[in-house]
């Protein structure tokens, strides 16, 4: 999968038949589930703080993601450090 490749340490991927060089630094979270429902997700997050550039949240249906982002920027990291990217985004 796309993901086994970034954590082999990949320097390029192809992506709907393009070539993309990554510059990119991959973390793995061996303790993520896809079970955790939004207080834990939240918890999980702010466990982690300080966030000091920005918290991408990529996994779930769309009304889902915005329900979690308002959660954290409630209580957690500002709405402006929060991004849900969506297809063909671009962030430097």
């Amino acid at each position: 999968t796309l993901g086994r490749f970034l954590l082999d340490g990949a320097k390029a991927v192809r992506i709907q038949g393009d070539e993309i060089k990554l510059e990119a630094r991959i973390r793995y979270i061996d303790e993520y589930s896809g079970h955790a429902d939004g207080p834990e997700l939240e918890r999980w997050i702010a466990a982690r703080r300080p966030i000091r550039r920005g918290l991408f949240i990529v996994h779930g249906e769309e009304h889902a993601l915005g329900g979690l982002q308002n959660r954290i920027a409630e209580r957690t990291l500002p709405t402006a450090r929060i991004f849900a990217p969506m297809l063909d985004d671009v962030y430097d």
